[in-house]
């Protein structure tokens, strides 16, 4: 039997092996999104204390009030999300739940 690569043959199977990936490839192609997708800041509303210890108490208590703002947003969210996984008929999905802004995973901007 002849290869796609002697006589009459397109070549179409050498070109696609040629396309793949091979393992070790892959596996570099993973560890770079593996990397690249790191969080590595902190939640809304979570500062380390290097910030925190700067603050005066009025900012510190300003931080404090924004957290349990932001946690009491965070309950009222998942409430919600709760009724409509609930209200949704399990062959016709009605809703969605809201996850993309949720407070614990909206990142601070000076974390490190």
């Amino acid at each position: 039997m002849k290869s796609a690569n002697q006589g009459g043959g397109c070549g179409i199977k050498d070109s696609l092996d040629d396309a793949i990936p091979n393992g070790d490839e892959m596996f570099a192609a993973v560890k770079v999104m593996k990397i690249l997708t790191l969080v590595l800041t902190n939640s809304l509303g979570n500062y380390e204390w290097t910030y925190l210890k700067q603050m005066d108490d009025e900012g510190r208590t300003f931080v404090h009030n924004f957290q349990k703002s932001i946690a009491e947003i965070q309950k009222e969210i998942i409430c919600r999300n709760e009724a409509v996984e609930k209200g949704n008929n399990e062959n016709q999905i009605k809703e969605y739940p809201y996850e993309l802004l949720l407070p614990d995973r909206v990142l601070n901007s000076i974390s490190s």
